[in-house]
């Protein structure tokens, strides 16, 4: 902490593979995923759905480290002002098929640990995050159920889910609505979008279209 409270812009700095070192295993992981053939379907159009994902103990671990440093970040020591949590986030974010490798982790409990940290939710915030596999995700009845996943927790994101620990100002609320808008603008640019939506099973179309996402794009 008493880093952190000096440097706090420490967590952005870059080692020479291009991220911060506990970002690193994050990509090892998702690239050990790539070299299994998991995400070699390049194609949205592909007839092979995306098979479920474990996670390196190293990656989980770097993971709620990164929670922990964004936590401290956005408390009342740091003003909403400070882009710092949200640089953090932007940068996680840019990692390829990072959303949808969580999206696709096996372990029930370890991807809810993943997608319940206010790291995730601020993460699903950055349009860096959108790209065409929420297509392919929502293709495949064995994967749709996860797509689901993906707009309910984008709808359900409210500010004290990104500042857990301190008095919530009226930018934050702000901060969110702006954020989503500009996710759900994105999504919106995928013109399969909704014609995929409906091919889903009757349970799933059901849940996502209760989803403020799913509506604003309708």
């Amino acid at each position: 902490k008493e880093m952190l409270r000096i440097y706090p812009e420490a967590i952005l700095i870059e080692n020479l593979e291009g991220h911060n070192p506990m970002i690193t295993p994050i990509v090892k992981w998702i690239d050990s995923c790539n070299s299994c053939d998991v995400f070699e379907i390049n194609s949205v159009n592909s007839d092979v759905p995306f098979p479920p994902v474990d996670v390196l103990s190293s990656a989980r671990w770097c993971f709620s480290m990164l929670c922990y440093i964004n936590d401290y970040l956005s408390t009342s020591s740091f003003s909403n002002d400070s882009d710092i949590p949200t640089a953090l986030a932007r940068h996680v974010a840019t990692l390829p098929h990072f959303v949808q490798t969580v999206l696709l982790v096996k372990d029930n409990d370890v991807r809810s640990q993943f997608m319940n940290s206010s790291l995730f939710r601020r993460v699903l915030l950055q349009v860096e995050s959108v790209d065409e596999w929420i297509l392919h995700m929502i293709k495949h009845k064995d994967t749709a159920a996860r797509a689901v996943d993906y707009f309910d927790f984008l709808s359900k994101i409210k500010p004290r889910d990104l500042f857990p620990s301190r008095k919530l100002l009226p930018s934050d609320i702000q901060f969110l609505w702006t954020s989503r808008e500009a996710v759900t603008d994105k999504l919106k640019e995928f013109g399969d979008l909704v014609p995929r939506l409906v091919t889903m099973e009757d349970k799933d179309i059901r849940r996502v279209s209760t989803t403020h996402v799913c509506s604003e794009i309708l």
